[in-house]
């Protein structure tokens, strides 16, 4: 990949907004992947342009917050839809206007969402997901976690992967599952 990670003081702020209005505070860390240049330096980012540029710049703490809230709303998704069998309670403080879908076999919306928690848990009211870890970058969340339909079954490991908005709410999906297996190669487990 090019490009490189330096770490260099920021430029000050009415250098970075150049006499515009600007309240994203940089940090000391710049991903620079040859990105065209804006206000003079090679790799600058407008902070509101940096998802189309296809850099990542580290914002300061405003980035870190928006990364907290992103990672607490999907736990609190997953937490209240599926453990808590509450899919339209969360739906509807979670998800997004618009709500794309990648797995092949669901269709977009919060609706299909919702119905498809609200069959599952009919079919299976044992059904858990257990939070291994979350990660967060950008506007997205990752969490791999141990989703299982019954109890004292192996069970599946999962990635799902989310997109948020600048608002916090879930508006895009896509996952990797594999179950479980009974033995394993190695004695590191899924988990």
């Amino acid at each position: 990949m090019r490009g490189s990670l330096t770490s260099r003081p920021g430029p000050s702020l009415p250098e970075r907004c150049r006499g515009r209005a600007c309240s994203a505070p940089y940090g000391p860390w710049e991903w620079s992947a040859g990105l065209r240049s804006q206000g003079g330096r090679r790799g600058a980012i407008d902070p509101h342009e940096r998802h189309r540029a296809g850099a990542l710049r580290a914002l300061g703490p405003r980035m870190s917050a928006d990364l907290e809230r992103n990672k607490r709303n999907v736990v609190a998704l997953f937490t209240r839809a599926v453990n808590e069998k509450e899919p339209e309670e969360a739906a509807a403080e979670h998800i997004g206007p618009v709500y794309i879908q990648h797995n092949p076999m669901a269709p977009d919306g919060a609706q299909a969402f919702i119905s498809f928690l609200k069959g599952a848990a009919q079919q299976f009211p044992q059904m858990r997901i257990e939070i291994k870890r979350v990660v967060a970058e950008g506007d997205l969340v990752a969490v791999h976690s141990h989703f299982t339909f019954t109890a004292g079954e192996s069970g599946n490991a999962v990635v799902d992967i989310f997109r948020l908005d600048g608002d916090g709410k879930i508006v895009e999906h896509w996952d990797v599952v594999q179950p479980v297996p009974e033995t394993s190669a190695n004695d590191n487990g899924m988990f």
